[in-house]
Order: structure tokens, then sequence, then C-alpha cells
């Protein structure tokens, strides 16, 4: 195969999985055009193999330019589905957060040049980014490898680890279906799955030991739009957010929590210095 061929296959990959992550981070897209509550977290368990394939015999070059592609998909991709920002927006966070993907692309390429063993530097390594994107340069802790977990028994090791701890169990998932290729050794196979199976089986477990006392309760509302920055499309905003608010009060909610894209960015004032949104919503 030409090298030309090598090079587009290697980009190829790192976007199918770029793609893939995206789609279980945010499937809104997909309810949207569905109708159906779609739960496809579970495609974040093979969503990372193409992307270690990928990378694995490249060079620094190819490597940058597959963290790119990636980027694109994998952090691109589910802010501008999930309805997080403007095109501008998501231009703007290509640009801001790239540094962030070339750095993790090569992290990663080391960790596939060290063959079964780099399965630690690969969850070590993008267990580091999460960290590092949330913090440096601004705080922008959105479309981690954890959150594709939500509603998953493996989201029950975070309170071991905390969410680096979920996607450390993904990563490590992902990087152990990967050796495959190479004809690894059936253990390291085999360790990734394993990891995963554990931490469903603790995910599942653990809620059966935890005393409960009697409580209030409380009902989240999810309206499935995009986060606003100014006041156009209020109303249908608001009849959106009270019509579910209302339905969960008659399901029996005393607390209703409302998600944050039920709020502009920059709230308009009324002449009494109260946030416009405040006196509108019903019974405010």
């Amino acid at each position: 195969m030409s090298r030309g061929r090598i090079l587009a296959a290697r980009l190829g990959g790192g976007a199918l999985s770029g793609v893939l992550i995206s789609i279980a981070i945010y499937p809104s897209w997909l309810h949207r055009a569905t109708g159906l509550g779609l739960d496809l977290g579970a495609i974040a368990w093979i969503a990372l193999a193409p992307l270690f394939l990928a990378l694995r015999g490249a060079g620094i070059a190819a490597s940058l330019a597959i963290g790119a592609i990636w980027e694109v998909g994998a952090l691109g991709l589910s802010t501008s589905w999930g309805g997080l920002v403007s095109w501008p927006g998501w231009i703007a966070a290509i640009v801001f957060f790239l540094p962030h993907h070339l750095i993790l692309a090569l992290i990663l390429r080391s960790a596939t040049r060290r063959g079964s063993e780099g399965i630690v530097v690969a969850c070590a390594g993008f267990v580091c980014h999460e960290f590092v994107r949330a913090r440096v340069p601004i705080q922008v802790p959105w479309a981690f490898l954890s959150h594709t977990q939500i509603g998953l028994p493996v989201i029950g090791v975070a309170d071991l680890g905390g969410a680096y701890l979920v996607t450390a169990v993904v990563v490590a998932a992902n990087y152990s279906i990967s050796l495959v290729r190479i004809r690894a050794r059936s253990g390291w196979i085999a360790a990734g799955p394993a990891l995963l199976a554990l931490s469903s089986a603790y995910g599942l477990i653990r809620p059966l030991s935890l005393d409960t006392m009697p409580g209030p309760i409380v009902g989240i509302v999810q309206g499935d739009m995009p986060a606003p920055v100014t006041l156009d499309g209020w109303e249908e905003r608001m009849a959106t957010n009270g019509r579910l608010a209302a339905e969960t009060a008659r399901a029996g909610a005393e607390i209703i929590i409302v998600s944050e894209s039920a709020v502009p960015l920059d709230v308009a004032a009324t002449e009494r210095g109260e946030p416009k949104w405040m006196r509108r919503w019903p019974g405010g």
C-alpha cells in the first residue's frame, strides 16, 4: 500500500474514532431526529480503538494530524451536536484546544510504541489530558469520556476515583481491543474488558449497600435545547421548560432542577434589577 493510502487510512481512523466519541457523549441530535431516548454511551467502549490503531507506527507529523482530526470529531462535533456552542464558538473551541489534543496524540503515540505495556501510559495520558483541559487556560470540563458512562453501571466506580477513574477504565478497554491487531498476549487483550466488567459489577452492587433516608422527591428538567446566549427565542424556551416542569410536578416531584440551558448567558435585568426569567417563570 502506498504511503498516501496509509496516511489516508490513519486519518480516517482518527476521524471515525472522533465521530464515535461524539455520538457517545451527546446523542441528543439522534434523539431529536428519531424521537427515541437512546443511550449510546456503550459505544465509547470501542470508539478509541480506531485512534490507537491509527497512531500505532505513525510518525510525529502524521500523529499530530490524526490528533487534530480526532479533536474535530470528539470535541467539535459533540459540542455542536449537543447545542453547546454556535458555529463561531465551535471553530474557536477547535482552535483554542488544539494544543491539548496535539499533545494527547503524541502521548498516545508513545503508548502504542510500547505495545501491551502501553496501556498504563494511555490511561495516565488521557486522564492527565482531561485534567489539564478542564483547568488550563480556562475551565472547560466538557465532553469527557466519563460523561459517556452516565446512566451505565461503569459510572459507579466514580466514588472510588472520581470521573477520571471512569475515563481510565474506558481507555483501558479500548487499548486492549486495539492490541488484537498486533497479536498481543491474550492476557493483555482481556485486561481492559475484564476491568470494564469488574467496574460494571461494582456499579451495580454498590447502590445496594447504601443507607438511604426518606427525603424530598427531586425531578430534573432537561429541555434538550441549545444553550442560549441572548433572549432570542425566549418565549419558546420558557414554554418548553415550563411544560416539562409542570409535568414533573404532577409526577410527584417536590424539588425541580432546571438545566442551565433554561437561562441565557446574559440574562436581561428588569427595572427592579431582577433577572427577567424569574418574573416570567410560571408561578415566579
